[in-house]
């Protein structure tokens, strides 16, 4: 397209939210927020389709590997998951 002038036009919000993939068809996006903070919160997001097809991609490897260890699961008595608690959890067996 061709504009008049040296610059070209600012995107609104909604095509900014659009181009990052929040706003479609089937599911539509309310901005709920002023244009300025909408720009920062789209500036500052991930491309939704972009995760849905990381997710997606990742998904059968995590839940093979997830029925891979199950066995060993069971047959642990807990699971510590933060480090300041692993000597409380050894200390009381």
């Amino acid at each position: 397209l061709e504009q008049k002038g040296t610059r070209p036009r600012r995107l609104t919000p909604r095509e900014c939210g659009r181009l990052m993939g929040f706003d479609t068809k089937e599911k539509p996006f309310r901005i709920g927020v002023s244009d300025t903070q909408a720009y920062k919160q789209f500036g500052n997001s991930v491309v939704v389709p972009v995760v849905k097809f990381i997710a997606e991609a990742v998904r059968p490897h995590i839940e093979a590997a997830v029925l891979r260890k199950q066995p060993a699961l069971k047959a642990q008595k807990r699971m510590v998951t933060r480090p300041d608690r692993a000597e409380r959890a050894a200390a009381h067996g």
